[in-house]
């Protein structure tokens, strides 16, 4: 099936884009205070574009092992953000969290590349 644009449509489940991140924030800290979370979206963004230019790609094309290794890490990272997840208990819905900053912003790209 594909979109009246004639592109192809998406099937199965699509992670939510880093700016959706943004509500809690802006609930949490207000508009000023998620600037640093908003910066960090845009240098993140900016920061995959120029490794992106730079011939990240064929990069790990030419070097097939570097990007095998990179999925080992990926998939031992994920493993990790579960066994730390499922540890945690229930979260606090108390409002004592202070907004995300700028390193989070950039993260969050970084860990949903598709955006």
């Amino acid at each position: 099936m594909s979109r009246s644009n004639g592109s192809p449509s998406r099937t199965g489940p699509e992670t939510p884009p880093p700016t959706l991140d943004l509500g809690p924030d802006f609930v949490v800290g207000g508009d000023r205070r998620s600037l640093h979370f908003i910066a960090g979206i845009t240098a993140g963004l900016g920061s995959m574009a120029a490794l992106v230019r730079l011939g990240l790609g064929g990069l790990l094309s030419t070097l097939p092992s570097l990007a095998l290794g990179m999925e080992v890490l990926g998939s031992a990272y994920l493993l990790w953000l579960a066994w730390q997840t499922a540890g945690r208990g229930a979260p606090r819905m108390d409002g004592g969290t202070a907004p995300n900053g700028f390193v989070a912003g950039a993260w969050t790209v970084w860990h949903n590349p598709e955006g």
